[in-house]
């Protein structure tokens, strides 16, 4: 097993037919997708830039603010 490649991630967000989608990734590094989830209609929301690790208080936080 490998780790997904973020074109490859992408391809997948691709597939998905909608006008508008919200992304949220809570993982390290996840800011390196942006360039590559980048659409018209995208609201992208990461949880640490790409030279970032994860904070692991971005997902309780979030989730509380929806609340």
């Amino acid at each position: 097993k490998r780790d997904i490649l973020d074109s490859e991630y992408a391809d997948l967000f691709n597939q998905i037919k909608c006008d508008n989608m919200i992304i949220i990734l809570a993982f390290p590094h996840s800011g390196a997708f942006i360039k590559y989830l980048s659409k018209p209609g995208r609201v992208i929301i990461t949880s640490s830039s790409a030279r970032e690790g994860y904070d692991g208080e971005f997902s309780s936080i979030f989730i509380e603010s929806l609340s």
